[in-house]
């Protein structure tokens, strides 16, 4: 592994054990928590830049305490975006929190699923973060691919989160039938077989019965658009 990875992996992970033992609960996501949960698949070509961390907003209180007498330095933010993310910078990396849930083009409550893994968040969310993205970057494809050949998603200890979380969503749904085709039709040569992997899983998420709450959102989309724009 990349040495500045590994300095990055070892704050993150080091954050973690920090605030869990000041009673802040906090899990990490995105590429550091793909590195963390997937070592033999993950891209060795990538770099990591920075952490990023969700946690509680009940907790941001004690939060900022631990971190700010633990050395870390918060960045100056507006108060709108401290409510929505807080910055902080260790080491010269960069770690950003949010709060309770992730929104992006797709939101994915977390507040109460903090404690279902450690150090990072479960399986089935970081494959719903990753896939979530409308405009995935190569990052993103490589970590899907990751997270798909490290762990057989359509097993129900991880396909019960992802397809709860799909059957109640109709945009998120499409965004993942889209992403999951597109990534289908580009696997590098030394990923190939997690084809079948990619095809179980788009059936069993395309049979698994819908919500009311789905249908409507069917209906009120149409052609409209179906996810929230990230600035």
């Amino acid at each position: 592994m990349n040495p500045k990875n590994e300095n990055i992996i070892d704050l993150a992970t080091k954050t973690i054990v920090l605030l869990q033992s000041n009673q802040v609960t906090a899990r990490i996501y995105g590429g550091v928590a793909v590195g963390i949960n997937c070592p033999s698949f993950v891209d060795k070509s990538r770099i990591y830049k920075d952490i990023d961390i969700v946690c509680r907003y009940s907790e941001l209180k004690k939060l900022r305490m631990v971190l700010l007498s633990n050395g870390y330095v918060e960045k100056d933010e507006s108060q709108f975006i401290k409510h929505k993310r807080q910055c902080f910078v260790k080491n010269g990396i960069l770690l950003e929190f949010v709060f309770d849930e992730l929104n992006y083009c797709h939101r994915i409550v977390l507040k109460n699923r903090l404690k279902d893994s450690y150090p990072t968040i479960s399986i089935s969310d970081l494959f719903l973060s990753k896939i979530q993205n409308v405009n995935l970057s190569t990052f993103d494809i490589l970590d899907i691919c990751a997270l798909l050949a490290e762990y057989d998603l359509t097993e129900n200890q991880y396909f019960e989160r992802i397809s709860d979380i799909l059957s109640h969503d109709y945009g998120f749904y499409k965004t993942t039938i889209q992403n999951l085709d597109f990534i289908g039709q580009h696997l590098p040569d030394d990923l190939l077989q997690i084809t079948g992997t990619i095809e179980l899983l788009k059936t069993k998420i395309t049979g698994k019965r819908k919500s009311i709450r789905w249908f409507f959102n069917k209906m009120l989309i149409n052609n409209n658009i179906w996810y929230n724009i990230v600035e």
